[in-house]
This record gives C-alpha cells, sequence and structure tokens, in this order.
C-alpha cells in the first residue's frame, strides 16, 4: 500500500507547505488506486522481513552518483528490461542471454548463476561490516543510521555498484551476443568474455572491483584496495 493520507497531519491551508498540499492532492484524488497498489514490485519475491521495507532515501547520497542511484530506483520500482517483458511485444528469445533459463527480474539481478561470485564478495565485505549480506540488502539497501552512517552510505554505494555493473554486463552481453548453434543447449556452451571487437568484456565482479578501487582512496577503507 502507497497511499500516505493516513500519516498526514491536518493543516492551515494558508501557512501548509506547498509540497505538502502537492501530497495531500495528489493522494486524495488517487486514493483507491494507490491504497491496491504495491509500492515495490518486489514485495512478491522479497517479502520485507518484520521491521524491514524498502529504502528509498538510501539509494542516493554524497558518494553516489546520480545515474547509479537512478539505477537503483528504477530496480526497486520494477522498470528495468527483462526477457520475459521484451517477448510480450516483440518476437525475441524471453530466455536469460547468459544461462538459457527464463530471464525474470528476480533471475537477472538474484538468481542468475553468474552473480554467484559478485554475491560472494558482497558477502565477505558484508562480513567486514559486520553485516550479513541477504538479497533483501541488496534489493531494499541499508537504513542509515547516525552512529553508523559512514558505513551505511559506504555499503549502500557498493550495493548500488553492483546493481550497476549487472546492469551494465547485462547491456553488453545483448550487444555482443554468444553465437550459440541451432541445436545447442545455450547453458552448455562455453561463453566467451571477449566482444566481436576482440576486447575482454567486463564481468559484474570486474566492475565491482574496478569501483572498489576508487572507494578504497576516497574513504581510506584498506581491505577495499585489496579486491
Amino acid at each position: 500500500m502507497v497511499s500516505r493520507l493516513h500519516e498526514l497531519q491536518p493543516v492551515c491551508f494558508q501557512t501548509a507547505p506547498r509540497k505538502h498540499l502537492y501530497t495531500l492532492v495528489l493522494h486524495t484524488l488517487h486514493a483507491l488506486t494507490l491504497v491496491s497498489h504495491s509500492d515495490t514490485k518486489w514485495r512478491d519475491v522479497l517479502p520485507p522481513l518484520e521491521g524491514e521495507q524498502p529504502r528509498w532515501a538510501s539509494l542516493y547520497s554524497t558518494l553516489v552518483l546520480r545515474p547509479v542511484g537512478d539505477m537503483s530506483l528504477r530496480l526497486l520500482h520494477g522498470a528495468v528490461t527483462t526477457g520475459t517483458y521484451l517477448a510480450r511485444f516483440n518476437p525475441i528469445p524471453e530466455t536469460c542471454p547468459f544461462c538459457g533459463v527464463r530471464e525474470t527480474l528476480a533471475h537477472v539481478y538474484l538468481e542468475c548463476a553468474r552473480l554467484q561470485p559478485l554475491f560472494q564478495l558482497l558477502t565477505n565485505l558484508s562480513l567486514r561490516f559486520w553485516l550479513h549480506f541477504s538479497p533483501h540488502l541488496f534489493i531494499y539497501a541499508l537504513p542509515i543510521r547516525g552512529l553508523t552512517k559512514s558505513r551505511d552510505h559506504l555499503v549502500n554505494l557498493l550495493l548500488a555498484l553492483a546493481k550497476m555493473a549487472i546492469y551494465k554486463t547485462r547491456e553488453r552481453r545483448l550487444e555482443f551476443p554468444v553465437t550459440v548453434g541451432p541445436f545447442s543447449d545455450p547453458r552448455s556452451v562455453h561463453v566467451s568474455r571477449r566482444s566481436s571487437s576482440g576486447q575482454r568484456q567486463p564481468t559484474p565482479l570486474m566492475l565491482l572491483r574496478s569501483g572498489g578501487c576508487c572507494l578504497g582512496s576516497l574513504l581510506s577503507v584498506p581491505f577495499v584496495l585489496t579486491l
């Protein structure tokens, strides 16, 4: 439920802030639609645990570049393309370009086998911050708290870079697809990491590692430099 009418306090029209009035009008006009509409596409895949919810405000910070934050916001809304979505409008395969499994939103960003090295790296980094890495943390982000503000911003930056890396490497694979024989199982084909131009294609792990070096120099986190 995304309606906020129950949260809005009575105010005087002459002195009410413009943003408050806009929210009040918006949620009044669309109350029935908002009440029946989920705030994120991930509710069915990742039901929030007790006391857990999407951390919208944690997606942006002074560390996270605007395009990277926008990518995390789009992902939380489910506004990213997948094979199953595009196949509804175009005669294209709905399978993952990496493993051949049906490409749903959850598969692209959580379930594909190619993501395991990346998630293992994020797990190890999270343990150094005394955190438990989980799909909930990866998608919903970490809340920013006063006492651990610096740590929380850094963790959210790592998570945002990882999501951007997954998105970029998928786009690269679609741009330079691997040629598979007509009778071959795409899950059994050795996937080359080189594009048609002969350049080595970056994996999500490689992109995150390159971003990790920048993080280490900015925030003086020694272990990040060893990635």
